[in-house]
């Protein structure tokens, strides 16, 4: 600093002022109230040289604070857009998210109604098959029961028959009747 000091010419004016203060302030001593006069002007002197250096110094140190306040709010207000930017994309992507999650829910319930409305036609074709096959069953089960009537008919028509041509005809006539059939199938045989 001391350096800096010797440098500048206030400081060489304000050595040359003490010095002309005190070289007057040694020959005016008889006079008391000289001397004081010339003492307050090295004073003032003394405080408007060294009050410069010191405006200087405090003004540099100043403008350093304030330079360095500067770049951290210029540093905070990058960061705050960050910050925002960050939440900008932040809320971009909730905004995707919920967007796909009502697209994913829409889907469900579209698919949903599909696979119910395929049960449903499925049950139905199921349904109209055991119908089919209800259907079937029952006509085959009429069919044996017409084949078992008409069975149980024929054999009984058969012993009807064979009781009523038993009464009806002799012995000597159906042993006639059997000895014509014997000769006839021995025909048909040869």
């Amino acid at each position: 600093m001391l350096k800096k000091a010797t440098r500048s010419w206030r400081f060489w004016v304000f050595i040359a002022f003490c010095a002309l203060a005190a070289v007057l302030g040694g020959i005016a001593t008889e006079d008391v109230e000289n001397a004081n006069i010339w003492i307050l002007a090295a004073f003032i002197c003394f405080i408007l040289v060294f009050g410069t250096m010191a405006y200087g110094r405090v003004i540099a140190t100043l403008d350093g604070r304030a330079e360095r306040i500067k770049r951290e709010l210029d540093e905070a207000q990058k960061l705050r857009e960050d910050a925002q930017a960050l939440l900008d994309d932040y809320k971009s992507k909730r905004a995707q998210a919920e967007a796909d999650a009502l697209r994913m829910v829409e889907h469900a319930q579209v698919e949903a109604e599909r696979r119910a409305q395929a049960g449903k036609r499925e049950l139905e074709a199921a349904m109209e098959r055991r119908a089919q096959m209800a259907l079937q069953r029952i006509s085959l089960a009429e069919a044996d029961a017409l084949r078992e009537v008409r069975a149980a008919a024929g054999s009984l028509a058969v012993r009807a028959a064979g009781r009523l041509i038993a009464e009806s005809m002799g012995a000597d006539r159906a042993e006639a009747l059997v000895q014509e059939s014997i000769r006839q199938v021995q025909q048909k045989l040869h």
